[in-house]
Formats: C-alpha cells, sequence, structure tokens
C-alpha cells in the first residue's frame, strides 16, 4: 500500500469518527452518561438539538440554551415575537420578566437588558422542544464615550419559568 493511500484511508477514517460523534451529540449519547439533578445545562447554539434537550430532561435537569440561525424557523419566530411592542409590554410587568443592569468605565456604558415570557403557546412546534417553558432576549447595549451606540441582541429558550431567573 502506498503512502497516498493510507493517507486517504486515514482520512475516510477520520470523517466516519467525525460523523458518529455528530450524531452521538445530536441524541444527546454524552449527556445521557450524566447525573443532571438539579443542574442547570447551558449551552451554545451550535450544540442546541433537541435529542440532547430531551437527555437532559430525562436525566432530571434543567436547561437554558441559545438560540440562533441554525435552528431555522424557531429562531425568526421568537425573534419576532420580541418586537419593540412587546418588550415594553414585558418591561412594564405585563408579561413574563424583566431585569436591567449597568456597568460603567472609562471607555463606555453597558447596559444590559434580560426579558424572558412563559407565553410561548403560540409557538406551533413547541412539543418538539422537551419541557420548553419559556423564550428570552439578552439584549446588550454598549454606549461609547465618543457618543456611538452597539446593540446585540441574543435569544434562548428554557425549560424554566420566567421568575427563577430573576431570583438568581
Amino acid at each position: 500500500m502506498k503512502i497516498k493511500e493510507i493517507e486517504v484511508l486515514k482520512l475516510k477514517e477520520l470523517k466516519e469518527k467525525s460523523k458518529m460523534l455528530k450524531y452521538k451529540r445530536q441524541k444527546g449519547e454524552v449527556i445521557k452518561r450524566l447525573n443532571l439533578e438539579n443542574v442547570i445545562c447551558t449551552r451554545d447554539a451550535l450544540n442546541t438539538q433537541k435529542g440532547n434537550i430531551k437527555a437532559v430532561i430525562e436525566k432530571g435537569g434543567d436547561y437554558c440554551v441559545a438560540l440562533k440561525g441554525n435552528q431555522g424557523n424557531f429562531y425568526k419566530d421568537v425573534q419576532n415575537y420580541f418586537d419593540e411592542d412587546r418588550l415594553l409590554i414585558i418591561e412594564s410587568g405585563y408579561e413574563g420578566g424583566y431585569q436591567l443592569t449597568r456597568k460603567k468605565n472609562h471607555e463606555a456604558v453597558i447596559t444590559y437588558e434580560y426579558y424572558q415570557t412563559e407565553k410561548v403557546n403560540w409557538y406551533e412546534e413547541i412539543e418538539e422542544w422537551e419541557g420548553l417553558k419559556s423564550i428570552g432576549l439578552a439584549k446588550k447595549t454598549i454606549e461609547k464615550s465618543d457618543g456611538r451606540k452597539v446593540e446585540e441582541k441574543r435569544y434562548f429558550f428554557s425549560c424554566l419559568y420566567p421568575d427563577f431567573f430573576l431570583t438568581l
């Protein structure tokens, strides 16, 4: 066997192992080995998969996970839900929970606003996400000393109700 053929075989083997790990991650195989009683699992959007969420719940854990474009319509629907009118409703206390914190340094004032609501029954595919009880938005606004303003929005969903997070 030539060196090139060996390299090709090793590359194929590596790709197969990578596919298997991805499959196991999506099915929550790694999570199934953990004791998650009284644990809140967080993760980035890459690992926000239905199999992982289900595995966390089955192991007695809770979750609060990132929601990004890789979840397609779910992401767009949550993004649309948190329009300016909805944010005002949540801030006023008529729905969900709201929290604001500010930090100031010599370069900027950073404002963090957290919006979370238990109103998720409008979402058509709610049953696909095990234990889904709330959705949220974390909004970060940076006001630089030169007057520039930068705003970042991050969305998440959880099996916990808003009042849980407001007591932390």
